[in-house]
């Protein structure tokens, strides 16, 4: 099921284009530091000798034109790949690899203070087992999280290596599951900037399958209100609708970035970066449920199966024993509170993530730490330097218990058995280069 998750199916030809220019470009990079002490070559003639091994994508934009391409292409037009399909992630710091020249040819395995990273596993256990979670919003019904997990799938889909030896699998502890190994495969190269549309995860789960199915149906009922209007043309009914649609996403858009950009008003390409994508975006992790349930019209409850019953299953929405179905499922969402966000996640997800039968699932939190591991996303202290945004030298006292909202915030180096000074060296570093 995991590889159901990973598959792709957008642009293959493109993406096995740009993943072979990928490994071009970073063995011969690597070969070049090699021979050179490090040094790198020059961007403009190394850029020359790989151009014809590159994919190129040279969008032609339109100011006339009606409708929003399908790729995000051209939505700027001095500037028509930002944000398009296909393109690279956008990073806010530099990446910290494993290898000497910092190349991404491995992942970091070692901290700063040179003692082998702990397993994502080991940690999920510490910090993110079910504890007390904090009590349910009072505001925000459990159709919110999967909205912003539909949001987050729109925005995008990071492709996964297929058919190459780049795995990054981690231990976990005997008993946890049927192995004591949890397989990961890393992320695929992107070069220039340059995933077409098209998305392999609608049945993920239930409710996210639901959101799908309001937004055809809207798309249909604008195509049939426009109908009733006279309009005739197959493409311009597929297209108005369309556009209607996508003032969803320039609401979502705009109120995801606008606070994180407010800081960094030099940077112009308002893109979602490997920083929120692969990193803070994940909190949402924290607000999915243990269960898929379902209302009567009345609005009593009607059913009630474990999540783990319904990764990648459309069972529940074809609704063959009528105990389920859109509509049912959207009657629970949308009229039951969900859980404030905290940091544990749900045994569903993180012991029983796509499971098929029992303990050979995943870690959902244990994934999130590995995939950050790989794309080698910095520490949040780095990254709240950099943007300065928020004081990063107290946490809240007990900071291990849930939840931590309003709790006074003490000094990091008073706080009881943790020991800085192995970092205070790295610390004052990176702190003086950024």
């Amino acid at each position: 099921m995991y590889a159901k998750f990973s598959s792709r199916r957008e642009a293959l030809n493109f993406m096995e284009a740009i993943g072979y220019a990928g490994d071009m470009v970073t063995t011969a990079t690597a070969k070049y530091a090699e021979r050179n002490e490090g040094a790198f070559p020059d961007r403009n003639e190394f850029s020359r000798q790989m151009a014809p091994y590159c994919p190129i994508r040279s969008p032609v934009c339109n100011r006339n034109d009606l409708y929003r391409t399908a790729d995000g292409s051209c939505n700027n037009i001095l500037n028509p790949l930002w944000g398009a399909s296909l393109t690279t992630q956008a990073r806010f710091l530099l990446p910290a690899y494993g290898d000497r020249f910092n190349l991404g040819l491995l992942p970091r395995i070692k901290s700063v203070t040179i003692l082998p990273l702990q397993s994502p596993r080991e940690i999920s256990n510490a910090l993110f087992n079910t504890g007390k979670s904090p009590p349910r919003s009072s505001k925000f019904t459990i159709a919110s999280t999967h909205f912003g997990q539909f949001v987050d799938h729109d925005f995008i889909s990071t492709p996964i290596l297929k058919g190459k030896t780049e795995c990054f699998s981690f231990r976990t502890a005997p008993g946890d599951f049927t192995t004591t190994c949890m397989a990961f495969v890393g992320s695929d190269v992107g070069v220039e900037p340059g995933c077409f549309p098209g998305d392999n995860r609608p049945a993920e789960v239930p409710m996210l399958t639901v959101n799908h199915i309001i937004f055809l149906s809207k798309h249909n009922n604008i195509v049939e209100s426009l109908r009733s209007l006279g309009w005739t043309d197959g493409e311009q009914l597929y297209q108005e609708a369309k556009r209607s649609l996508q003032e969803y996403i320039n609401i979502s858009y705009i109120l995801s970035t606008c606070h994180l950009f407010l800081e960094m008003k030099e940077y112009t390409n308002l893109d979602f970066g490997v920083l929120r994508l692969a990193a803070a975006y994940r909190f949402g992790h924290s607000l999915v449920g243990s269960f898929v349930e379902s209302f009567n019209e009345d609005f009593t409850p009607l059913n009630k199966n474990p999540m783990e019953d319904h990764f990648f299953s459309t069972r529940s929405i074809r609704n063959f024993d009528e105990r389920f179905g859109p509509d049912a499922i959207s009657r629970w969402m949308t009229t039951q509170f969900k859980s404030r966000s905290d940091r544990f996640l749900t045994p569903s997800v993180r012991n029983r993530l796509f499971q098929t039968m029992p303990k050979n699932g995943f870690d959902l939190s244990a994934l999130n730490i590995q995939r950050a591991q790989l794309q080698q996303i910095k520490k949040q202290t780095l990254s709240a330097l950099y943007c300065r945004t928020m004081p990063v030298n107290t946490m809240p006292e007990s900071a291990f218990e849930s939840p931590l909202a309003g709790k006074k915030r003490i000094p990091c180096q008073l706080f009881p058995g943790l020991d800085f000074k192995p970092w205070d060296k790295a610390y004052t570093y990176y702190k003086e280069t950024l």
